[in-house]
Formats: C-alpha cells, structure tokens, sequence
C-alpha cells in the first residue's frame, strides 16, 4: 500500500503554503495524504488577512477519523494557531507511535503572527513530543529564549532542543543559506544558495521530511532527502500572484517530465539531419543539434549529441558520433542559453556550415538574421574562453529587438564560418535548416 501521511495545519487560501502546499509535497513524493485542518487563514502571496482556528473538537474529528481508518505511517504538524489546538494535537500525538515532524510555526513570511501569544509554552511542549522539529531562527529564538545573530549562535544553540532539529537559517543575511541538522550527537549543516524569499518554503520542507519518514527512510536521510527535494523546488519558484513568489513542489517532477520529451525531441531532430541533410551542410568542426529545458541557466539542462554529428568517409554519410544526452553541448549549449534567457521561447538549435544561399533564402522567406564578424569582439570577450556565443546573442538580441532565427557567425583565425538556426525546439530548428536548404522534412 501507499504509505499515508497525516497532516495537521493550517489552510492557505492563496495555495501558496499550509496543507495546499502540504498536500502537493507529500503527492509528489510518493504518500498519500490525509489532512486536518487546524486553522482556516485568508491570505495571498502578499501577506495573510485573518485566521480562524478550526474548534478543538473538529480537529480531533478531523485527525482521529484519519486515524481510524488509515495506516498512517508519520505525522506532520504546522500551524495550529489556537492554545486550545496545540494542546489538543499534544494530547492526541501521546497515544501516536509513529514519527511526528513539527514545524513550529509563529509567523507568516510577511509577518502576520500565526499563533496566539498564549500557545508558545504550549508549542514549546509539542516540539519535546516531535521525533524533529523545523523551525526558522526566529522561531528557535522564541522556543530557546536567547538571539541567535551569527552562524555560531546557531551551532551553539542548535544543540539545546530537546529533541532532533533542523534549524534553517534562511533569515540571517549572507550570499549563502545554512540548514542545522542536530540529531542529538552530530552536528551537520547543508550549505546551499540563497534564492529570493518565498512563500511556502518551510511547509513544503517539513511534509518532505515527513513523507520521507512515512516511506521509511530513517531521520538522517530523511532530512538529506528533503534537503536535495528543497534546493531543486526553490530553484522553480512561479510567479502567480502579485506578491512574492511560491515555492513549486511539483518542479522537479514536472521537469523530469519535460526532459524525457526533450530528449526525445532532440532523438527526432537528429534522425531527420542523419536521412536528410547533405553532407556539404555539416560543418568540418561538426554538427550539433541542441534542445533546453524551459528557463534553463547551464548546459546540464541542455541536450545534444555527444561526438557532434560528422560526415563518415569515404561514404559521406552524416551520422552522429555519440549518444543524447543532457550536458553533452558545450558552445552551442552557451549560444542557446544567452538567446533562451532572452526570449525563453527559443528552446532548440542547430549548426550548419556557412553557405550564403542559405542566408540569402533566410532573407527572402522574411526570417530573421544577424550577422557578425569576430573581429568586432571586445578584448575581454575573447580572452575569456566561451564569451563569444554570449557577446554574439546579446548582440543579435539587442540589434534585431528580438531573437533572430538565424545567426550567422562569419568565422575568424582559427574559427570556422558557420550559421546556427534557432526554433522553439530542437525540431523546429532542424525542420527550419531544411527548409532554407529546399528539403522537406519528413
């Protein structure tokens, strides 16, 4: 069976946070959850309005007819607002013998309080019952009763809970984010980017530790887990509202979706250039055929052919050289993400060699072309190993007020002439290169 996860917290009518984001995590990781909803907020990506604590005695409806009826395998717990609730979930979680994760939770990202000022020696109770607790540092603070201004605040302090404990430290200033891990004898700490603030984070990254320990993963790679979860889901935060952003649980399954269709892509466009392009076509440097996951930003994220594609003698064929893959593409990885990051629409690309009928077909059919020479390239362009495809589309961007369908670097000392074709896949753009070469696709 699937395992179940229970969930007590509270509802977020913006879909941001609470159980709506608690229910998309556990979803995506493979349990199936169960909710009780302590407290109703009204509230959008720009701060919460009001909170309504549900009556102690629904919730109790709420999580012993879960209980009844479910193998419920771990416990996750957020906002519960009310005195009345915390000490209500305390007295329920006493006869509960599986992991229960606490995520403390006394303000709002935007700073609305969350709990009643009378529930914090209540909650501090609640987290001596949790198998780990996650609070920010501004929750540690109030649950220790002591700042915590610097790392080392944190590292001394950490170990004062009564119980395992990631303490985030999203909220002290730095280039870089620290997570504690204290499990009652080691001490680690998980080291990552900071990223804008998001709406979200802290429920999505305590239901990860929770479906984690539901699928029985123990306490330590639990948190691992969740950590590696986190970093990818907080590189996809979306714009949905007109506040801050939302942390999206569902990115990384969405994108290993999309890759799987990229990588199929890429496999047609390079069947259609081994049956149908000629081999005057295939640059002496080889030929590359590229596509990227939407808002890509590395060349992991693009895929090509591994080899290139070349012509085989004496037969002159054109045939790939190596496999699909993801990071196989290194300069027209670069020259697709500068155009990408431009125009995210423009997703798929394509080298050819140099052949001015193309270019002058290009004109005729109204597509749209940028030339340039590397003998205009900037000093500190060329002395910078992978600057040129950069300097060039920022270039064709900036000359043409879009991005160019067609980009044709006319070559230098050492550098062969070439054009490279771009489209919204990598299809797109194979399917383009025939055109202009008077070939039809299949």
């Amino acid at each position: 069976m699937v395992p179940t996860l229970l969930i007590i917290a509270g509802s977020d009518s913006g879909g941001g946070a609470g159980i709506q984001a608690d229910v998309k995590t556990a979803s995506v990781l493979g349990v199936h959850p169960v909710t009780a909803i302590a407290a109703i907020t009204v509230q959008n990506t720009r701060g919460v309005r009001r909170v309504v604590p549900t009556p102690p005695s629904l919730l109790e409806e709420q999580i012993l007819c879960c209980l009844e009826d479910f193998d419920v395998r771990a416990v996750k717990v957020g906002v519960l607002y009310s005195r009345d609730n915390v000490r209500k979930v305390i007295e329920l979680l006493r006869s509960v013998d599986v992991p229960v994760v606490v995520d403390p939770v006394i303000k709002a990202g935007t700073g609305e309080k969350l709990i009643e000022d009378g529930a914090i020696e209540d909650l501090k109770e609640l987290v001596r019952l949790a198998t780990i607790a996650t609070p920010n540092v501004m929750e540690a603070e109030t649950l220790l009763g002591r700042e915590m201004k610097s790392l080392e605040d944190i590292r001394d302090s950490v170990k004062e809970f009564p119980t395992k404990v990631v303490l985030k430290g999203g909220h002290l200033p730095g280039e870089r984010v620290v997570d504690f891990f204290w499990d009652g004898k080691e001490l680690r700490e998980f080291v990552k980017e900071r990223v804008e603030d998001l709406h979200g984070t802290g429920c999505v990254f305590s239901t990860a530790i929770a479906a984690y320990l539901a699928k029985g993963y123990d306490v330590s790679d639990a948190v691992e887990l969740a950590e590696a979860f986190m970093e990818e889901a907080i590189r996809w935060g979306i714009e949905v509202g007109k506040g801050r952003k939302v942390i999206d649980p569902v990115a990384p399954t969405r994108r290993k979706a999309e890759s799987f269709g990229v990588l199929e892509r890429v496999e047609a466009a390079l069947r259609e250039v081994e049956e149908r392009v000629p081999p005057q076509l295939v640059p002496e440097v080889g030929m590359q055929v590229v596509e990227c996951l939407e808002g890509a930003k590395s060349a992991e994220e693009v895929a090509g052919i591994s080899g290139r594609i070349t012509v085989r003698r004496p037969e002159g064929a054109v045939r790939a050289c190596g496999r699909v893959r993801f990071g196989a593409s290194s300069h027209m990885a670069r020259a697709l993400l500068a155009l990408h990051s431009k125009d995210p629409r423009v997703k798929g690309g394509i080298n050819a060699a140099l052949r001015e009928e193309l270019v002058e077909r290009a004109r005729e059919k109204g597509l749209t072309v940028f030339e340039f020479s590397r003998e205009e390239e900037p000093e500190e362009v060329r002395r910078v190993e992978g600057r040129t495809m950069q300097w060039a589309m920022q270039r064709a961007f900036e000359a043409c007020g879009k991005a160019p369908d067609i980009v044709v670097d006319k070559g230098g000392y050492g550098k062969e002439p070439m054009i490279v074709v771009f489209g919204k896949d990598s299809l797109d753009a194979v399917r383009k290169l025939l055109r202009l070469a008077g070939i039809e696709s299949g």
